[in-house]
């Protein structure tokens, strides 16, 4: 099946050109979504140049589009895979107080900038990263997303030297970990830990056996 125009995993400047004909065409109470959509599927396949373009584009152009926080979220995980820390670092910002407006928006920028604080030690963030956590977390749906709350609440209170409540936490991080099914009856194998960098794992067993 032919995939949808917004979904494209290339981006000539044909496909770009065919993408913009097609987005002037379209509803514009829908062309917010189109563009973000759009850069989801770029990034995935590490068009992250491309991509990182139509979020920021959304951003000026639909600011109060109502998926707003998802667009902050996606363009701080690109920023900081383009290794632009503080802009990343600044974007989560945005996309969390965007979801403050609207909590029926969930993203997880959350767990993301609290994963990057923890894995870098950036102790000046950790205040910020453990008050985002508690105002955020502590639901979280899948395998993964647990991984990242109880992993990254282990490391931060491991490094600041609370090294039971950090025991606790990494436990139930390498938990999930091994968990092999989702809670979701119908999507069994959605949202599972894959590929633990070794020194993360080796980190969070040390910390468990403390």
């Amino acid at each position: 099946m032919e995939k949808e125009w917004f979904r494209r995993s290339v981006w000539s400047s044909e496909d770009a050109k065919e993408f913009e004909n097609k987005l002037m065409r379209a509803h514009a109470g829908k062309r917010a979504q189109y563009l973000r959509i759009q850069a989801v599927h770029l990034a995935e396949a590490s068009l992250d140049a491309p991509a990182l373009q139509l979020l920021e584009r959304m951003l000026v152009e639909y600011p109060d589009d109502y998926f707003i926080a998802l667009a902050h979220s996606q363009r701080a995980n690109i920023l900081l895979r383009l290794d632009k820390i503080e802009e990343a670092i600044v974007a989560y910002r945005q996309a969390m107080e965007a979801q403050r407006e609207n909590p029926n928006v969930h993203t997880n920028a959350y767990l993301d900038f609290a994963w990057f604080v923890a894995n870098t030690y950036r102790t000046s963030l950790f205040d910020e990263a453990l008050d985002i956590l508690k105002e955020f977390g502590g639901d979280e749906a899948f395998p993964v997303m647990k991984f990242k709350y109880f992993g990254a609440l282990a490391i931060i209170q491991a490094t600041i030297g609370n090294l039971p409540v950090a025991s606790i936490h990494a436990k139930k991080a390498l938990a999930a970990i091994e968990t092999k099914e989702s809670d979701f009856r119908y999507h069994r194998n959605i949202g599972l830990v894959r590929d633990v960098e070794p020194n993360i794992l080796e980190r969070l067993n040390n910390i468990a056996a403390s």
